[in-house]
């Protein structure tokens, strides 16, 4: 009898316990300043400098990046010299080629539109050495791809790289036929929507070091793992790596925002400390300013992995993707009209009976579902301008 009481006690407590929880909806209070955030290379070669200049925003904003714009930039020497940098868009700005001398120190300075004018340390030059290869290998949970790199003078010793992706993919089924004007009729070759492009970048902070080694070498250091069964090796695959020299400090920088914005997340994780990098407000030092400025050039190359190179990787498309049958006249219904002419799928191929006719009879039309048949759902029919064939 005991036990019984005391189970039926367990239950209330239970009951009570589980309905009078209440949804926890966290009040995130906004940030009083936002703070100036500053990307970008002082290029010292034969290439552009374009430096990224922004606000951090409230976590409850849903604009991800606010560009500071208005602001005059320059890059200045140790010898007094100054090149002013131009708004090309919204908090991006650009020069040309300056070929500046790398006997010189070089440091960037920022005057905000509102006046607020901030200057990063002088920082020597570091020119990244060329890339040796770019790598691939299988792995259980995907394709990862790695970058190998070196230098004989033992002077870079930090890395950090960053990749834009490219890839061409198809729809899985071939939508041969389009709706106009109430009737299906064939596409042409422009309306093709079965093969397309798409693309990303790097998003994580790609670093490493070879101080612990006897050799300045990066061998195949891992920047990315493609999932899977992803599309981006549907049918062909472009990576193009960039690759920079840091300076110790730089170094750390990356490291320490690596493992704030990236690591973070349990008990066992390191605690999240102050990003400190090398811009400063002159008038006021203790200001917090995210961004760690560079002077030299960078190295980059392109890889292509084609999916005849992976045997046995198939990519993966929803579920739900099949091809139905849908004839003019079923029992009872029109499938034609209902499914393909009312725009609810995607017709792909002819259904035509051979029994009378000997060039068929048309019966009807395969169809799926738009996600299944219309690549430019998730890409785009545009090929990149660099973009080389097998």
């Amino acid at each position: 009898m005991r036990k019984r009481v005391a189970f039926y006690c367990l239950l209330v407590v239970a009951f009570v316990f589980i309905t009078c929880k209440k949804p926890f909806d966290p009040t995130v209070q906004a940030q009083a300043k936002s703070y100036l955030v500053v990307e970008g290379l002082i290029n010292t070669g034969n290439d552009s400098t374009i430096i990224k200049v922004s606000r951090t925003v409230n976590v409850p904003d849903s604009t991800r990046v606010k560009a500071e714009t208005g602001a005059k930039v320059r890059v200045i020497d140790d010898a007094g010299n100054n090149y002013a940098l131009t708004e090309a868009d919204a908090g991006r700005y650009v020069v040309g080629p300056l070929s500046l001398s790398p006997n010189h120190k070089y440091s960037l300075n920022i005057i905000t539109n509102s006046g607020t004018e901030y200057q990063s340390e002088m920082v020597e030059v570091k020119n990244a050495p060329p890339i040796d290869t770019i790598g691939y290998r299988v792995r259980n949970n995907g394709l990862e791809v790695n970058v190998t790199s070196h230098d004989p003078s033992k002077r870079t010793q930090y890395y950090r790289w960053e990749y834009n992706e490219d890839w061409q993919f198809h729809a899985k089924y071939h939508s041969f036929l389009i709706v106009k004007d109430d009737t299906v009729v064939h596409r042409t070759p422009e309306e093709d929507i079965y093969y397309c492009f798409n693309k990303a970048k790097s998003t994580n902070i790609l670093i490493g070091s070879s101080v612990k080694l006897t050799s300045d070498i990066m061998s195949e250091a891992p920047i990315s793992i493609i999932p899977k069964g992803s599309l981006k090796i549907s049918m062909r695959y472009s990576v193009l790596v960039r690759e920079y020299a840091l300076s110790r400090e730089a170094y750390l920088f990356y490291e320490n925002l690596k493992k704030n914005t990236e690591q973070l997340g349990s008990i066992f994780d390191a605690l999240p400390s102050e990003i400190s990098g090398n811009i400063h407000n002159v008038n006021d030092p203790k200001e917090p300013v995210i961004g760690y400025i560079l002077a030299g050039t960078y190295s980059q190359k392109r890889r292509y992995i084609n999916k005849s190179e992976l045997p046995g990787w198939e990519p993966e498309y929803p579920a739900s993707c099949k091809e139905d049958s849908t004839r003019f006249v079923e029992p009872f219904s029109k499938p034609v009209e209902i499914y393909i002419l009312s725009g609810l799928t995607l017709p792909t191929t002819e259904m035509k009976d051979f029994e009378e006719n000997p060039e068929g009879v048309l019966i009807g039309y395969m169809r799926t579902d738009f996600i299944c048949g219309d690549c430019t759902l998730t890409g785009t029919k545009k090929r990149p301008d660099f973009w080389k064939d097998n």
